[in-house]
Formats: structure tokens, sequence, C-alpha cells
């Protein structure tokens, strides 16, 4: 149950950013709006996330959406502040193929959903790296979009990783709880960047 305890407590962090944003106001532009869309469907996310794991003992049917959900809106943040080659539509049909075919085909409702969480993972490391490379604007969003693609390169490798993780139970506990720390540190960059830049 102590192994769990800070598993719930990263959960629990992801109201902090969404009620600064929503304290102040925090909503200007395209990518404010999308942003906190991005906070309201994590948050949203824990929350069915705890409650399908107390009733049904299954929370991977709230992860088939959220997962979607959240690359869709990441997509939004990256070109809203840069300009990459590749246009946005592809990402998105190719996303929304891979939840359909993890619904109906390589996977179902209440199975990992591991084609369209590795995909996301994988292009939003990806735009990360470019997006960072090549931006030289220090500012808030920066902070965002850096912090969003560390912790999904981190992600990437635990998705890629994750049958072999799973087969040891004290690997699977030590990286759970290196997981939600990761959480819970991007839960509060995300809100020092919101107070900041309503600062500022």
């Amino acid at each position: 149950m102590h192994l769990f305890s800070f598993y719930y407590i990263s959960l629990g962090s992801s109201i902090l950013p969404l009620f600064f944003a929503i304290y102040l106001r925090f909503k200007k532009d395209r990518f404010d709006y999308f942003f906190m869309a991005l906070l309201v469907v994590r948050f949203l996310n824990d929350l069915i996330n705890v409650i399908l794991e107390k009733t049904i003992g299954n929370s991977l049917p709230v992860f088939h959406f959220s997962v979607v959900l959240q690359f869709l809106f990441i997509l939004e943040l990256f070109y809203s502040q840069f300009k990459f080659r590749i246009s946005i539509n592809y990402f998105r049909l190719i996303s929304i193929l891979f939840f359909l075919l993890d619904l109906t085909i390589t996977s179902s409702l209440f199975e990992n959903n591991y084609i369209s969480t590795i995909y996301s993972y994988l292009v939003i490391s990806i735009l990360g790296i470019i997006y960072i490379r090549c931006n030289a604007k220090q500012n808030s969003e920066f902070l965002i979009l850096t912090a969003i693609s560390i912790y999904y390169v981190a992600f990437l490798f635990f998705g890629y990783f994750e049958e072999h993780i799973n087969r040891s139970v004290v690997l699977t506990s030590y990286l759970l709880n290196f997981a939600s720390f990761l959480t819970l540190i991007l839960n509060l960059i995300f809100t020092y960047s919101i107070c900041s830049n309503r600062k500022s």
C-alpha cells in the first residue's frame, strides 16, 4: 500500500495547475486555450483513473481516450509556437487511426493501447527535441513545452520496455514511483509557469 501512496499523490497534483489556471484566468491565445484543455483532460484522466481502479480494477478504458486527446492538444501547443515542416493534419489522422485500431483490432477497451501510446510518445518526443533545438525564446511557453518533451521522452522508454518491466515486481514498483515523481514535477512546472506568466 505504501508503494502506491506517492502514485496517488502525483495523480492528485494535477489539480494544482488547473486550479491556478482557472483562478488566474490563464487564457489569452491559442496556446493558452489548448493548454487549459490539456490540463482539464489530465485532471479528468487522473480522477477517473482512480475511480476505475477502485471500482472495476481496470483504468485502461480512460487511458485509451486520454492518450489521443492529450496528444492532439500537445500537437496544438507545439504548432502554435513553431513551424514544423510536416502538416499537423498528418499526425492527427494517424493518431485517430491508431486509436480506432487499438479499440477494435490490435487491442480492446480493457487492454493496453500499446500502438497509439508509443506513437503519441514518439511523435511528441521528436517534436520536442526539434522545438528545443530550434527555438530561442526562453518564455513560459518554452518551459512548458520543454517539460512536456522531457516527460514524454522518459515515458517513451517506459512504454517501449513495459512488457519487460512488468515481469519484475521490484522493478515495476521502483519505476512506478519514478514515473509518479516525473508526473508530480511536471504538474509543479505547469503551476510555476502559469503563476510566473501571470506575474509578468
